[in-house]
């Protein structure tokens, strides 16, 4: 298994992805043209990060994704589809993004610990040594998000 920079054809599936899990990021996004024109920029300038069923298939079932914000060293937005976690995709998708970001500080915005739906994503990153180091500000959400940084 291993994650690839995303191609084009890769999008309908992230789409796909992003429907299975807009509940729990809390807004749409799946039919969200602002989405998709975010997903398309991160396509075409390769910060875009997808693990497929097919690995060496663009356009096969899109089963993690990742985007990479380097102006920010963030991760933008990292999400797996249920039936495939706990299986490394996510530590796959990671570890691509710790290794084109390169040394330095990497941040994550992820949900606050009093949404429970969000307790696996929160340990996700502490145990790849994400620290908390506080609320997010600014980030526009319909329930909290804190800010986790791994130095």
């Amino acid at each position: 298994m291993r994650a690839l920079r995303a191609d084009e054809a890769d999008i309908p599936g992230w789409l796909d992805l992003a429907a299975e899990v807009e509940d729990l990021f809390g807004s749409p996004m799946s039919a969200d043209p602002t989405f998709e024109r975010i997903l398309e920029r991160h396509v075409a300038d390769g910060t875009g990060f997808v693990v497929r069923e097919s690995p060496a298939t663009p356009g096969a079932a899109v089963i993690g994704a990742a985007m990479w914000l380097p102006q920010r060293r963030r991760i933008g937005w990292l999400a797996v589809a249920e039936r495939y976690r706990r299986t490394g995709v996510g530590s796959c998708l990671l570890d691509a993004i710790i290794e084109v970001a390169g040394p330095g500080p990497i941040s994550v915005v992820s949900f606050g610990s009093d949404v429970s739906a969000g307790t696996p994503a929160r340990l996700f990153y502490e145990a790849h040594g994400f620290e908390r180091v506080g609320p997010a500000q600014g980030e526009p959400a319909t329930s909290s998000r804190d800010l986790f940084v791994r130095p």
